[in-house]
């Protein structure tokens, strides 16, 4: 089959009669048809490239607004329709021949926004505009006419009173205690399958047909009419009505009560029309604006609404309420790993298992991605009280979305770091501010180990806020280069620096020397790492010429290897491989002079992605070390698979190793899996002789820690290698 080109694809873009708009994440236009062109007044060369915000000014604090963007960060599609919430887009009809001037009456639109993904992250978002003018109408010149006919039916007798007209079904009946219908127009059988005798004789009642949930509100009105002594009166209802096929379908129904000249009510004469789809429109309208797609639980929208008007209640009835705050640990992994249909399922089993947990009145709602949170409504009044039950729904809800989950054949466990905080509080805490504490609550449960419960302190907003701050001070620190290199060398069995370890630091300008432990996480947050992990590569490999051209003691020396790190998200990048072949090729330095630190987090989240690039990087002849061995999965089935050269034991093991006898035997047996599997090993963190000597007999190839040297400037790592390469003493291993 020939596909369509690029060009007819336009064309037919254009030719549609829709509105058709593409946007980025920015909410820069990059597609912009000619219906757009004829019902806007701007022109393609005006709008293409511009923000959508900048044509379109009325948009901001809009619904529809708030619909793309919700779109663009959660993926998830909306539709707002015109009936329900006026939408802001200055749209008119466009010109025919007969008008010299356009109608400046603003078209009715539907809007629909699609989200259009690239890497499973929504990236672009479609935005189709229907013209709805016609129907809007329509359903307008209904409603006239239905008003027109009650006026009409004031003057008509009773024989015109029975005068049917389309789909509207005409009836009569008495008044209580019999109710009996004298007259129903025959489309009531096209209508609701029901036949004419059926009413007149009686074989069925009326009110009978009625929702159980909607009687009701029909038996009142019946009764407000019998209390009036007007000549004539009306009402109009919605409801439900059983149909012959025993389905339910919503009736639109206006009722007149015809009165004598007493004021006495001799009869009624109603009007049913059906109004299923329009209703079926309108609750899935509400519902997607209301109600997350993929769980059904309220989304944030609802949720928040509920919160405030739970705030409001509880500080009039004098109680306390308390709000979690749930956040999935690991569920990166297992969409990655998994795949996402399954990230869905677990979502979905996850929101079945969290009601369960909770009683009616409470509401649990999900927040987007794999966050959820819960209201539970009036706990008591005591602070304790309101501790220990929050706490024992907490465990409940814990216990149950920790046990194992069957999805699509795999066995899967997920567990929840839950923050609590109660309310209303003293102050005057909005509904986002509690959601913020709750938050901040589970991020102290995830820092402490994840599958925690913690109440949120304002000890905690302190730490955030400080975090906050130092995100601030990062995004600075780079542009005001504050960052810099240390060199940590690493020796052989003879004593000899064959390589040297790159360390990226922090120097702030009033707080100091800041832990990297402290400030890598917040850049991996941020995605500043990309950036950083970028200019240590390049600073690396600048250093590392620079070495070859310097005078230390009228001497030069070539490193034959130097070591960097590199972040899950920096390995992550598409071009990754072809950032670093065009950085070594810069500063003219040969691949296997260089080798990579990756961490085992970053193999397991994507095997195969990362066997291809390590393949590609080792056909360059770049050296691959698996960093912190022994921390993550340390799993043969993808270790023998993975292309590497080292196994660098993580310091944790190595830290005395020589008296703790399960570090030792982790250690003898991670050296020798990487001999068998052809791999050198590197100790971490060595800093004793007594650690050194163990090593070294078990056959570790090379050593890194303290006992040789702390992380050196680069002008102090010049001098230390100089001066160690005169002295070139073997180590000497103890034995017996």
């Amino acid at each position: 089959m020939k596909y369509p080109s690029p060009e007819l694809l336009f064309q037919t873009v254009n030719e549609s009669d829709l509105g058709i708009i593409i946007v980025d994440c920015q909410l820069r236009i990059g597609l912009w048809n000619d219906w757009m062109v004829a019902h806007s007044g701007n022109q393609r060369s005006d709008a293409l490239g511009v923000s959508l915000l900048e044509v379109f000014p009325e948009l901001e604090n809009s619904r529809v607004y708030e619909a793309i963007i919700n779109t663009l960060e959660t993926g998830q599609p909306a539709i707002i329709s015109n009936v329900l919430n006026r939408t802001p887009f200055e749209l008119f009809p466009c010109l025919n021949i007969k008008q010299a001037q356009p109608e400046k009456t603003r078209i009715q639109q539907a809007i629909k926004i699609i989200p259009i993904s690239i890497s499973d992250q929504p990236s672009y978002c479609l935005i189709q505009i229907t013209d709805v003018s016609a129907s809007v109408k329509r359903e307008q010149a209904l409603e006239q006419q239905v008003k027109d006919r009650k006026l009409v039916e004031q003057r008509l007798s009773q024989e015109r009173k029975l005068f049917i007209a389309g789909p509207t079904i005409v009836f009569t009946w008495t008044t209580r205690p019999v109710w009996k219908i004298e007259y129903i127009s025959p489309n009531v059988c096209l209508q609701f399958g029901y036949k004419v005798e059926q009413f007149i004789e009686a074989s069925i009642y009326f009110p009978d047909l009625i929702h159980a949930d909607d009687i009701d509100q029909f038996l009142e009105a019946i009764e407000i009419q019998d209390g009036k002594s007007q000549t004539q009166t009306h009402f109009e209802q919605e409801f439900r009505i059983l149909n012959a096929d025993g389905e339910y379908r919503w009736v639109y129904n206006l009722t007149t009560a015809n009165r004598n000249q007493q004021g006495e009510i001799t009869g009624y004469l109603g009007y049913l029309l059906d109004i299923t789809e329009r209703r079926q429109f309108q609750e899935k309208i509400e519902h997607q604006a209301f109600f997350d797609v993929l769980t059904g639980l309220p989304n944030r929208r609802m949720f928040l609404d509920r919160l405030q008007r739970e705030m409001i209640r509880a500080r009039r009835r004098d109680y306390m309420g308390a709000l979690f705050f749930i956040d999935l640990d690991r569920f990166k992994m297992i969409n990655d790993t998994l795949g996402h249909e399954t990230g869905d399922l677990l979502l979905k089993e996850i929101a079945l298992r969290l009601q369960s947990c909770l009683r009616e009145d409470d509401t649990a709602a999900r927040l987007g991605g794999d966050e959820f949170v819960v209201i539970l409504s009036d706990l008591g009044k005591q602070g304790n009280e309101i501790k220990q039950t929050s706490m024992m729904v907490a465990e409940k809800v814990r216990n149950a979305l920790g046990e194992k989950y069957i999805l699509n054949g795999n066995e899967v466990l997920s567990t929840p770091s839950i923050g609590i905080v109660t309310f209303p509080a003293k102050d005057q805490s909005t509904a986002e501010d509690l959601i913020r504490f709750a938050d901040t609550a589970m991020y102290q449960a995830k820092s402490e180990g994840r599958n925690e419960i913690r109440f949120f302190n304002p000890e905690m907003q302190a730490q955030v806020d400080t975090q906050r701050q130092l995100e601030k001070e990062l995004r600075k620190a780079f542009d005001a280069k504050q960052f810099s290199l240390n060199f940590q060398p690493l020796y052989d069995s003879n004593n000899k620096i064959i390589n040297a370890e790159a360390l990226l630091r922090w120097h702030h300008p009033d707080r100091g020397w800041i832990s990297p432990a402290e400030f890598i996480p917040l850049a991996e947050e941020t995605g500043l790492i990309i950036s950083l992990g970028d200019w240590v590569l390049r600073e690396t490999c600048r250093q590392l010429k620079s070495w070859e051209t310097i005078e230390a003691g009228n001497k030069h020396f070539s490193l034959p290897l130097i070591a960097v790190n590199v972040s899950p998200k920096q390995f992550r990048q598409p071009n990754f491989v072809a950032q670093i072949s065009a950085i070594l090729e810069e500063y003219k330095i040969r691949p296997d002079r260089l080798e990579l630190e990756l961490t085992e987090g970053i193999v397991i989240a994507d095997v195969d992605d990362t066997i291809n690039k390590m393949n590609a990087l080792q056909s360059l002849g770049i050296h691959i070390a698996i960093d912190d061995f022994g921390t993550g999965y340390s799993s043969l089935a993808y270790l023998k698979r993975l292309p590497i050269n080292v196994l660098k034991i993580d310091q944790s093991f190595v830290r005395d190793i020589a008296q703790d006898k399960d570090n030792s035997v982790i250690v003898e047996t991670i050296i020798s899996m990487a001999r068998h599997l052809g791999l050198d090993t590197t100790a971490e963190g060595v800093e004793t002789g007594e650690e050194l000597n163990f090593l070294a007999a078990q056959g570790c190839n090379t050593f890194q820690g303290y006992y040789f040297s702390k992380p050196l400037t680069a002008d102090e790592f010049a001098v230390f290698y100089i001066k160690s390469e005169s002295k070139n003493q073997p180590i000497q291993i103890k034995t017996g």
